[in-house]
């Protein structure tokens, strides 16, 4: 019998390989904080890893053969969890490294936010100085792959919610899948939870991970999944029709509806004349932002408008690189550059004017990216107070 204050919905999957000696006290110190139901995966264990946690009381032991690596076991747990109609899985590591009172304490954090996937983040205080650099380096790159900062994204001790998961496309296996499935779940609009929890590091624990094969791994999926954010569709939405209708309709709260006007006005005014409509639709899908909103915002700069900033662009390069005693001398100076291209050459003639204008322009999309964002900003929050649904 169970006891303690574990939620009834969350069942526990621990996979293990070859911790026969932890792998026990995992399943028993579970048990007593109350899990209901504990699946164990053995991924090909030599040691009678099996055996232990069926000793240990574990509600069900399911054997891969032969080693097939940590993800391919959380697949497949994940997905026979699922089968059985559990809603959110608790992965715990079978080395001890999580107590089991902390994984008792994510699970019922999870019950706040059951569709969201929640993380133990590892209080990394007297952890190994490379497995602190490590975890900052690939929270580094999963903010590149999908803008979510983790804290941890290599934590074993994870609250999935189910069946989004499973829905995933996840090719990486061994210890990068929980890399890509953390990105992959954010693409996917799942929202990511964290949970600060202590973690041991015992001088006698037994870990499988590879120093060489298994970060080129995560490096590979790394390389995968930023080409693919850089690649200009949407991702498919977890219970959202997928596609760009879907897309068009999403992103409407003030915050993004700022971003996404100040991102369009900003490239509007960009010194990228004949791309503005390209770039604005890129990274609109990039940046996960409405790419009509945006669209709309770049025409900042249509028609006549369009030389108009060039020429404030211009003006203002000229005052940062020559003083404000070179903007009284401009109108006679653009009058007589048909003059000095004809005397000096059309490069050298223009080389002042291009330089100027490139100085000039990154200042005024900023200017004009704050103002415009900014001010639908407070347009928006103003009618969201006044009629919730009109954003």
């Amino acid at each position: 019998m169970s006891s303690g204050n574990w939620p009834a919905g969350i069942a526990v999957l621990i996979p293990v390989f070859n911790h026969a000696r932890t792998v026990g006290a995992v399943v028993t110190g579970c048990r007593a904080a109350g899990a209901p139901y504990i699946l164990v995966v053995d991924d090909g264990s030599q040691d009678g890893s099996g055996d232990e946690a069926r000793l240990a009381g574990a509600d069900a032991v399911l054997r891969v053969e032969p080693n097939q690596g940590k993800g391919h076991v959380l697949r497949y747990g994940l997905k026979h969890l699922a089968a059985q109609g559990w809603q959110q899985v608790l992965s715990c590591d079978a080395d001890m490294q999580h107590p089991p009172p902390e994984a008792a304490r994510l699970a019922q954090a999870a019950t706040r936010e059951p569709a969201a996937l929640w993380l133990g983040c590892r209080d990394m205080a007297g952890a190994p100085l490379a497995s602190r650099v490590g975890r900052w380096w690939t929270s580094l790159w999963t903010w590149v792959s999908c803008g979510c900062w983790p804290t941890d994204n290599q934590t074993g001790l994870r609250v999935y919610p189910l069946p989004a998961m499973t829905s995933l496309t996840v090719r990486a296996g061994r210890y990068a899948f929980e890399v890509e499935s953390l990105v992959r779940a954010v693409w996917a609009g799942v929202a990511v939870r964290r949970l600060a929890v202590a973690v041991r590091y015992p001088a006698d624990r037994i870990s499988h991970f590879d120093k060489m094969w298994d970060n080129l791994r995560t490096a590979w999926a790394f390389t995968r999944l930023v080409t693919r954010r850089c690649l200009p569709w949407p991702h498919k939405q977890h219970g959202a029709r997928a596609g760009f209708a879907e897309l068009f309709r999403s992103g409407l709260t003030p915050r993004r509806l700022a971003a996404g006007v100040a991102l369009g006005a900003a490239i509007g005014v960009a010194p990228i004349p004949g791309l503005q409509l390209i770039a604005a639709a890129w990274l609109a899908l990039i940046f996960q932002l409405n790419p009509g909103v945006v669209l709309l915002a770049s025409n900042i700069s249509f028609g006549p408008l369009l030389p108009l900033w060039f020429a404030a662009e211009i003006a203002l390069g000229r005052g940062l690189l020559e003083g404000s005693r070179a903007l009284a001398d401009l109108p006679a100076q653009a009058a007589t550059l048909s003059q000095r291209m004809q005397e000096i050459g059309t490069w050298p003639a223009l080389r002042p004017w291009l330089s100027a204008w490139l100085l000039g322009a990154p200042v005024v999309m900023v200017l004009v990216a704050v103002v415009a964002g900014g001010f639908t900003w407070l347009v928006a929050t103003w009618r969201q107070r006044i009629s919730p649904h009109a954003v």
